[in-house]
């Protein structure tokens, strides 16, 4: 098996690639979505006799928001983005079958906060394996205020004029495992390569 190598910056500090990889697996630390809200816990796992949790939702804004709530189906590609898609791939299991969520839409006035509820359902004929999908919330883009129309510029018959609206939306992955876990990781031979002053290498299997 050839040595997998990490390319670091120099004079910067190598972290154990252990705790960096368990610090992946076991970070729970508030999502920050860029349409003034957050959102806690960053992923929801079920695996064991619970049967709901709760996604907390902070509205940081100064208006009041709206936000959708479904589900979607993520996978990453190869070279790390992430792309939606409807079928999954070979030894992939959406989870989105056995989990209802309510409500499906929530308003949220400035500083307030608001649950939404995740609940797992007729798991008792799945097979053993991991089944995993996304929560997606979608900000609705603010009304006009009653009364309030919009502002109207002179037509210019000669020119196209397009406007565009930003909707921001934010997805927290929900896993739901049945059976015994066996997944297992481990990490041998771990050293620096310094042939390359200008470009250390941190090498291990």
């Amino acid at each position: 098996m050839k040595p997998l190598t990490l390319r670091v910056q120099r004079r910067y500090e190598i972290v154990s690639a252990t705790a960096f990889a368990l610090s992946l697996l076991l970070s729970t630390v508030i999502v920050h979505a860029q349409g003034d809200v957050m959102i806690c816990p960053k992923r929801v796992v079920f695996d064991g006799a619970k049967r709901t949790q709760d996604l907390g939702l902070a509205n940081t804004g100064a208006d009041t928001a709206t936000y959708q709530v479904s589900f979607v189906q993520i996978r990453m590609k190869e070279d790390g983005s992430f792309e939606n898609i409807e079928q999954p791939d070979s030894g992939q299991c959406f989870a989105s079958n056995n989990l209802r969520i309510f409500p499906r839409t929530v308003s949220i006035a400035p500083k307030e906060s608001q649950a939404v509820k995740l609940q797992v359902v007729n798991t008792g004929s799945l097979p053993p394996g991991e089944y995993r999908s996304h929560v997606y919330f979608r900000a609705v883009p603010r009304p006009l205020p009653a009364g309030e129309t919009p502002l109207l510029r002179p037509k210019d018959t000669s020119s196209l004029e397009v406007k565009l609206v930003p909707v921001f939306g934010v997805t927290v992955p929900v896993i739901i495992r049945v059976g015994a876990d066996s997944t297992a990781v481990a990490i041998s031979e771990m050293g620096v390569d310094f042939n390359n002053p200008q470009q250390p290498q941190v090498c291990f299997h």
